[in-house]
C-alpha cells in the first residue's frame, strides 16, 4: 500500500508502474507540475471522476484514491485545477475496457499516450479527436490486435489518420441523430447522408460504418477491401456506393438483394473483377461503373437492354467499362 503524502505540488515525474492499482482519481493528473505519468503494468479499470470525495474537497484537500489495497494518496492543497499539464502518459498493460471519460476532459497538454496491452479496450470515444487535436497529441500507441474502432489499419498510420477517421464517423453519427428528428420533412428537403472513408488502407468495411443505417452514400475508394459483409444489406437507404481502387475479385452479389432496392449508382472501377453475376441486370442501377477491371465478358441480362435500342452501346461502355 502507498503512504499518505501531504503535498505533491512540485512533482514532475510520477511512476506507479507494476503495482496492483485498479483505479486512480482524475485529480492525480491535475497536479500543477506533473508532466510525465507512468501507470503501466497495473490492473487499472477506470479513472474516477472529480467530486467523489466531496467532504475532502470542502476542506480544500484533493485526494487521489489509488485502490488496490484500499489506501488513498493525498495529492495537494487547496484549490481546484481544471486542466492537466501531463505531456506523457503511459497506461499500457492494464485492464481498461474504455478510454476513461474523465481523462478526456483534462488532458489538455498530452503529446504522447500509450494504451497498448489493454486487451479489452476495443474502441476510442468519437470525441477523442476533438480533445486530443487541441492538446497536440503526436504519439498514440494502441493494441492493434484488439482495437476495432478505429480499425487497426487506421491506428497504425498514426494520430492524424486516427483523428481523421473518428472525425468522419462522428459527423456521420451526428447526422444519424438529426435524421431521426427530421423524418417528417419531405425527402427533397432532407440532408444527404454521405460518408467518405477513402485512403485509410482498410481491408474490410468497419463496424462503425455498418451501424450507420441512415447513410445514403458510402465512398470507400482507395482501400484494400475485397468483400462486403452480410450486414451490408441492412443499409437499406443507400443509393450510391463507391468502391473504386480496391481489391474486389468478385462483384458483390449482396448488392442485388431486395433490401438494397434504393441502390441506383454502383462503382467498382479499377478492382480485380473478372466476371459478373449472371442475374445482374443493368436495369437494376442507373449507373454501373466497372472500368479498369479484367472483365472477359458481360452477362446477357446486362447487354440485352443496351442492344434493344440504337445508340445504347455507348452507354454500356461508359457504365460497365467494356468494349461493346
Amino acid at each position: 500500500s502507498l503512504p499518505a503524502i501531504p503535498s505533491l505540488v512540485s512533482l514532475s515525474y510520477l511512476s506507479l508502474s507494476s503495482n496492483s492499482l485498479s483505479q486512480v482519481a482524475v485529480e492525480l493528473f491535475t497536479l500543477p507540475s506533473l508532466i510525465h505519468v507512468d501507470l503501466h503494468d497495473n490492473k487499472l479499470r477506470e479513472v474516477t471522476k472529480r467530486g467523489e470525495n466531496d467532504k475532502r474537497w470542502a476542506r480544500g484537500v484533493r485526494t487521489a484514491p489509488l485502490s488496490g489495497e484500499g489506501t488513498e494518496m493525498e495529492v495537494g492543497g487547496g484549490g481546484e485545477k481544471e486542466k492537466s499539464m501531463v505531456e506523457v502518459l503511459g497506461i499500457s498493460e492494464n485492464a481498461l475496457r474504455e478510454f476513461p471519460p474523465p481523462l478526456l476532459s483534462v488532458l489538455s497538454s498530452c503529446t504522447s499516450l500509450d494504451l497498448r496491452s489493454n486487451p479489452h479496450l476495443v474502441s476510442l470515444p468519437l470525441s477523442f479527436d476533438v480533445e486530443m487535436v487541441s492538446a497536440g497529441l503526436r504519439k498514440l500507441h494502441l493494441d492493434l490486435s484488439a482495437i476495432i474502432s478505429p480499425p487497426a489499419e487506421v491506428a497504425k498510420r498514426g494520430c492524424k489518420a486516427v483523428f481523421r477517421y473518428l472525425r468522419r464517423i462522428r459527423r456521420a453519427n451526428k447526422r444519424e441523430v438529426e435524421a431521426k428528428d427530421t423524418t417528417h420533412i419531405p425527402a427533397r428537403y432532407r440532408k444527404y447522408f454521405k460518408l467518405d472513408i477513402t485512403h485509410f488502407g482498410l481491408v474490410s468495411l468497419p463496424a462503425d460504418v455498418l451501424q450507420l443505417r441512415q447513410l445514403q452514400c458510402v465512398d470507400a475508394s482507395k482501400n484494400r477491401i475485397s468483400e462486403l459483409p452480410p450486414s451490408f444489406a441492412e443499409m437499406s437507404r443507400l443509393d450510391t456506393v463507391i468502391f473504386d481502387h480496391n481489391t474486389f475479385a468478385v462483384f458483390p452479389s449482396i448488392l442485388l438483394e431486395a433490401r438494397l432496392a434504393a441502390l441506383k449508382s454502383v462503382s467498382f472501377r479499377f478492382n480485380r473483377i473478372a466476371s459478373l453475376p449472371l442475374d445482374l441486370s443493368i436495369r437494376q442501377f442507373d449507373v454501373l461503373a466497372l472500368e479498369g477491371n479484367p472483365l472477359a465478358s458481360v452477362p446477357p441480362r446486362v447487354v440485352a437492354p443496351v442492344e434493344a435500342r440504337k445508340g445504347k452501346k455507348r452507354v454500356l461502355r461508359r457504365r460497365v467499362g467494356t468494349k461493346a
